[in-house]
């Protein structure tokens, strides 16, 4: 997506930062989260080469980063899970 998403790899390593591939319809963003006073929020949202997102992109990666902070994760396939959602295994 011609972005420098590896320049986040020592903090993604170190737990502090999470990085996601979003699509929502027709549109690509990187997503990248940062856990602020034991919570995960959003740091940013990108679309290709840094570009700006849609205001639908932007709702997408706040729910994402809402599902991360509780655990919870939003199944794109129906038969994925009985009721769309799973909770997270942290092993």
């Amino acid at each position: 997506m011609q972005h420098c998403v590896s320049t986040y790899a020592s903090q993604c390593a170190s737990g502090a930062y999470r990085i996601f591939t979003l699509v929502a319809q027709t549109e690509r963003a990187t997503l990248g989260i940062t856990e602020v006073a034991g919570r995960w929020k959003v740091d940013q949202v990108r679309g290709v080469a840094n570009g700006s997102v849609s205001v639908h992109m932007k709702a997408v990666a706040k729910s994402v980063a809402h599902a991360y902070r509780t655990g919870v994760v939003l199944a794109q396939d129906p038969a994925a899970t009985r009721s769309r959602r799973a909770r997270v295994s942290r092993a």
